[in-house]
């Protein structure tokens, strides 16, 4: 994994101590203690630099990159001809020094740009350092890279590299949006706007977390805004300016359902227009059929409490109906209803069938209303769910 700074190390098998040679010891020391002429001296007498016994995180050029003195550096770089594995390594230990002079000097060495860590790119915060590996062929969506640099430093630079390079690298779009998901599952509203601010789009669908893999299936995933209508809290919505078209609109109305917050409902059926909030062929809202059918076990996990928890469904499902919402789902799908309303309290039950029963137009296909006596109305109703 790209994140790793060193090799990963098999803890099970036994550590090997490296015998260094009497030659590779006396380089080593003068390199450590910044001897920069004799070092010079040892490369024109035609002693090696490179030791047979010593792998590319641990040469005499990582060595000359850790101690941070250039002349030294370059003495080196030009003293030796290195592999790109031994010039990889010692540019992702620049790299992790902050050290941008000695990864120039690598660069122009032959150092494989597109080797580089991008976790350590982004470290040194210079947006001028991570534009000239993007152009060399650092791969940003790679383990999604760059959504995770986004996730973990949370600073401004990293938006302005998205800003000014997105219409280059389009990939970094879908990695803001990755990382823009991730703010509103951490819960983080200063980052989730400023993602929203950048461009991130709130819409596009994304993986379920940082580790996942990108899909083509529609069904897998979620996205910024499905996960802020889940939220509870309308300052989520709200910081991601959202401008669904209504179907999106009416996607999102139904996955606010599964956690029903009557201020995120109102909010999305601003973005919903009244003739479009019901589809299909039984012409029915599927937010509306959600919230009928949900069980109390549906919201166990919810701290506010029960009582708490039946009203926002109420409120919910008022706000639909006033909306122009029809509940009128395919017969398979009532008896997910009677076992929805059989986790609840009386009271609930009949609150919610009055709200059904007394909206014109709302469900006059699926309860059939008796024209005696209201109360015979609820009775009847109730016998269709309980028969």
């Amino acid at each position: 994994m790209k994140f790793l700074l060193a090799p990963v190390i098999n803890r099970d098998m036994p550590r090997r101590r490296v015998e260094l040679s009497p030659s590779a010891k006396e380089v080593s020391a003068l390199i450590r203690n910044g001897k920069l002429f004799e070092v010079e001296a040892w490369v024109k007498s035609g002693k090696s630099l490179k030791m047979s016994e010593l792998g590319p995180w641990s040469s005499m050029l990582y060595v000359a990159v850790d101690t941070g003195f250039h002349s030294l550096v370059k003495v080196v770089i030009n003293g030796e001809k290195w592999d790109q594995e031994e010039l990889s390594c010692a540019m992702n230990r620049a790299l992790y020094n902050r050290r941008w002079d000695l990864v120039e000097l690598l660069l122009d060495a032959g150092a494989p740009a597109q080797d580089a860590n991008l976790h350590e790119i982004c470290r040194t915060m210079e947006p001028k350092v991570i534009e000239r590996f993007l152009r060399a062929g650092v791969d940003p969506q790679e383990e999604n890279a760059f959504a995770h640099v986004l996730s973990e430093f949370k600073v401004k630079p990293l938006l302005r590299v998205y800003r000014d390079l997105r219409q280059e690298f389009p990939v970094l779009d879908r990695q803001a949006s990755l990382a823009l998901s991730e703010a509103i599952g951490e819960r983080n509203l200063r980052w989730t706007s400023l993602l929203a601010w950048a461009g991130a789009d709130p819409l596009r669908p994304v993986p379920y977390g940082l580790s996942e893999e990108w899909t083509d299936d529609p069904d897998y995933g979620t996205s910024a805004a499905i996960r802020a209508c889940m939220t509870d809290n309308l300052a989520y919505v709200r910081a991601l300016k959202l401008k669904p078209n209504p179907e999106q609109a009416r996607e999102l109305v139904y996955y606010a359902s599964f956690r029903p917050t009557p201020e995120i409902i109102k909010y999305l059926l601003n973005l919903v227009p009244k003739n479009e909030l019901n589809e299909g062929e039984n012409d029915s809202c599927k937010a509306l059929e959600s919230l009928v059918k949900s069980s109390h076990r549906d919201y166990s996990w919810i701290s506010s409490g029960r009582a708490d928890e039946e009203k926002h469904i109420l409120e919910s499902v008022e706000l639909l109906l006033d909306h122009g919402a029809r509940w009128n789902p395919p017969d398979n799908d009532l008896s997910c209803a009677r076992r929805g309303l059989g986790t609840r309290v009386p009271k609930h039950v009949v609150q919610l069938i009055r709200l059904l029963l007394y909206t014109p137009g709302a469900a006059q296909a699926a309860i059939p209303v008796c024209e005696i006596h209201p109360q015979q109305s609820i009775r009847r109703a109730r016998l269709q769910f309980f028969p």
